[in-house]
């Protein structure tokens, strides 16, 4: 290659002022020669020598990455691949273009001088480029180890000069690409200084100086024991489990049953779980990085054990939404994404091979591999149109992409799915790569990308494999995902009158649906937020309808007392609008809180009253209904005139075809059967009742009936029905944060553990039931535990 400039060869006119400035280069360069530098005999010639190759500067990077902390290893990463593009770009281009004869060494004293020189030119200096950009890189990642690494870097710079290698000029030039390559990298993958994040809504949470309270279940195959020992002794009083992974899930129900604050080392999937767990028992849940991509940690801004222990002294907690996914037989949370098609795949080839080889190796095996094979696209009905998908991906909250780097959430509350879509053709891999190259553009071929609060897809095949933070499960037919509780709760204190009109008739629609699913947590955000709304609109209807909503609430969660003053309060309401059919409603839950709170005189009241209201508006579903609290109220006196009454009201949903009323018929049934001692007439009924109920979601029915077959088969001697029984009861009151049922269905699972002598499992699944059952009115139950855990 011919040079573009050649520094050695005769200077013409023209080049008068290049030639001044060599000339001064040249006056400083022998100046330094001349100039006494104390100490620096010793140092400064080794210094040069070390960082030949980048030696000294990758030795520097494994000793900041040694560190553990995750802003040191970005630091050192950021530093090496500023380094590795200076380096480029100094020996394709600096080094040939511009071809400078080395000093000549007669100033130099023998003593600085290199034992081999270098055969290179000498414009520019690479050593002060390497060193500037390793240096300058550092600092944009993390000042204060660019703070530590600058004077070496600096000095570097300088003894190239120092030992008679460079000019003063070829060190400049070095240093400046240097800087600017450690920029252009920054550009390509921003700094995390960089992501602005928005200001978070602040969640309580209680302040543990010492972290007394603080209860932290870490996953020991994460490899964490070094970090959740450094939290430990920032906060001395906190209690650390660290179990096997598949423990995991249990700890984490002991965990918070005694908590103050819910603590989790681990990765993305350990995390999820223990979101669940927290949303269950409404505990603040403090999150320790400890996984391989720890995306939900990072996003929280939560890097290492001192700023989760800064964040737990102080009481420091933020809300985030979670997403939700439900199908027929499957649902549950993710905090970062779902995806469908070719990602599931991924993540199951990943985990098969990340304990052999680790999790990035594993994470690139699995990559080549998904789109090395020949797959069919995945198809999907989505807005009514079906289509052929490689990759559905939905993030909990938007994704924003700088540069090159893989998308961040800066707020974790923003109450959107982020939705991107790979469109199914051929050649997989060259579409998914030109995706990822693209990032969320909302227009191209092969790539579209829009934000919604909901999503539902139909049509999946049976046992489609889907991934869920970093978790594989099997679905079918149709996925519902969701998000609109927290755009409810965003808008909640909202002034504008016409928001709120809008929000009011939102909550009138959704509160049903979440009820019916038993989402506990989302039903208080609802009920409040229309209440809110009702009230500060004015509106005596919306009112209405939002205290009977919280008053369900409290129903099913055990609060009776509570539910039966709202009731009141609604009532009121109605009778002064005169509004028949909500009257008749209200007589009815009435009636039902009243039975449950053991005013037995006052519940036959106002349920004949009720029943009166239903055959006035000629309303069998109401009469239905009320016959059959009538038949729970004369369970307490005569179980046999119950199961009559409650016949009653069976053959009433068979006329009509009500199949809540023939499922609830059936399992109060069951119940009076088990009031009567006889549990195999029960355990039919409420099997035929949860045949009757299928895919209808009625999860407060639902739950009654799993719990009453809980019973009939263990009094059956039918231990492990039961326990299969008990255990899915668990699980799916554990997906709703249901704490009520959650208690009432531990209280039967250490039933079942003491019948198999497991004494001390039996006596802590008794303990978390009292906790979870605390506050309630569930009196009976709660003196039993008080019994069992003091026998």
């Amino acid at each position: 290659m011919s040079p573009d400039l050649d520094l050695t060869g005769a200077a013409t006119a023209a080049r008068t002022p290049l030639r001044t400035l060599l000339a001064l280069d040249g006056r400083l360069f022998e100046a330094a020669a001349a100039w006494h530098w104390p100490g620096a005999e010793r140092v400064l010639p080794r210094l040069s020598r070390s960082a030949n190759h980048g030696v000294l500067w990758f030795a520097t990077a494994a000793a900041m990455a040694a560190s553990r902390t995750p802003r040191a290893r970005r630091a050192a990463a950021r530093g090496v691949a500023s380094l590795a593009l200076a380096s480029l770009t100094i020996n394709t281009i600096g080094k040939r273009s511009v071809r400078r004869a080395r000093p000549v060494l007669d100033p130099v004293p023998l003593v600085r001088q290199l034992k081999r020189q270098p055969i290179t030119t000498s414009f520019p200096s690479g050593h002060s480029a390497s060193a500037a950009a390793f240096a300058t890189g550092v600092a944009l990642e993390s000042p204060g180890w660019g703070a530590a690494v600058a004077p070496v870097a600096f000095s570097v710079a300088m003894s190239r000069v120092y030992t008679g290698v460079h000019f003063p000029s070829d060190v400049l030039a070095g240093a400046a690409l240097g800087v600017g390559a450690a920029f252009l990298v920054r550009r390509l993958v921003p700094a995390r200084a960089q992501l602005r994040r928005r200001a978070r809504p602040r969640a309580e949470a209680p302040a543990l100086p010492e972290g007394d309270g603080l209860v932290v279940v870490a996953n020991r195959a994460s490899g964490t024991a070094e970090r959740v020992r450094a939290l430990h002794d920032a906060l001395p009083r906190a209690e650390i489990v660290e179990c096997a992974p598949e423990d995991v899930p249990d700890e984490l129900a002991k965990a918070a049953a005694r908590a103050r604050v819910l603590g989790v080392c681990g990765g993305d999937g350990t995390v999820n779980a223990a979101a669940q767990a927290a949303v269950r028992h409404n505990l603040p849940l403090a999150v320790l990085p400890g996984g391989t991509l720890n995306h939900f940690a990072y996003d929280l801004g939560v890097e290492d054990e001192r700023q989760l222990a800064r964040a737990i002294r102080h009481g420091e907690a933020v809300r985030v939404d979670a997403g939700r996914f439900a199908t027929r037989d499957t649902e549950g949370l993710f905090l970062n994404t779902l995806s469908l098609g070719v990602y599931p795949e991924l993540v199951r080839v990943r985990e098969r091979w990340s304990r052999r080889i680790g999790g990035w190796p594993a994470g690139v095996l699995a990559a080549v591999r998904v789109l090395r094979a020949d797959r069919h696209p995945l198809e999907v009905e989505l807005g009514g149109e079906r289509r052929p998908l490689w990759l559905l991906f939905v993030g909990n909250g938007v994704y924003h992409r700088m540069g090159l780097t893989p998308g961040r959430r800066t707020d974790l509350a923003d109450g959107l799915l982020d939705v991107r879509v790979v469109h199914g053709s051929r050649k997989p891999a060259l579409r998914l790569l030109a995706a990822a190259v693209a990032g969320p553009l909302t227009r191209s071929p092969g790539h579209a990308a829009v934000q919604v609060n909901r999503l539902r897809l139909t049509g999946l095949a049976p046992e489609t494999p889907l991934a869920y933070d970093g978790e594989v499960t099997a679905v079918s037919g149709e996925v519902e995902l969701e998000n609109v509780v927290a755009l409810v709760a965003r808008n909640a204190d909202t002034d504008d009158p016409r928001t709120a009109a809008h929000l009011s008739a939102l909550v009138r629609l959704l509160f049903p649906y979440v009820q019916r699913g038993g989402r506990v947590a989302e039903m208080e955000v609802l009920g409040r937020a229309g209440l809110g709304a009702a009230r500060r609109l004015g509106d005596p209807a919306a009112e209405a309808y939002a205290l009977g909503d919280l008053a369900g609430l409290h129903f099913m969660t055990g609060r009776q007392n509570d539910a039966l003053a709202l009731t009141d309060q609604a009532l009121a309401i109605w009778e002064r609008l005169g509004r028949a059919s909500r009257i008749r409603r209200c007589l009815n839950n009435r009636g039902l809180l009243l039975e449950g709170l053991g005013r037995f005189e006052e519940s036959g009241e106002a349920l004949r009253q009720s029943l009166a209201y239903s055959r006035l508006l000629n309303d069998p579903y109401g009469e239905a209904v009320t016959r059959s609290h009538l038949g729970n109220l004369y369970e307490h006196t005569d179980p046999r005139a119950a199961i009559e009454e409650h016949r009653r009201s069976l053959a009433i949903g068979d006329a009509i075809g009500a199949v809540i009323v023939q499922h609830s018929a059936h399992c109060n049934i069951g119940y009076a059967y088990l009031t009567l001692g006889e549990p195999h007439a029960a355990a039919r009924h409420f099997e035929e009742s949860l045949r009757i109920l299928g895919g209808h979601g009625d999860w407060h029915g639902e739950s009654q009936t799993r719990l009453g077959l809980v019973r009939a088969l263990r009094q059956l001697g039918q231990a492990g029905r039961a326990a299969g029984e008990c255990a899915e009861l668990l699980r799916r009151a554990d997906a709703r944060a249901d704490r009520y049922m959650g208690g009432l269905a531990l209280h039967q699972h250490g039933l079942l553990l003491r019948e198999q002598g497991r004494e001390a499992e039996a006596y802590d699944a008794w303990r978390a039931a009292r906790a979870a059952l605390d506050g309630t009115d569930a009196q009976t139950v709660l003196a039993e535990l008080r019994e069992l855990l003091e026998g």
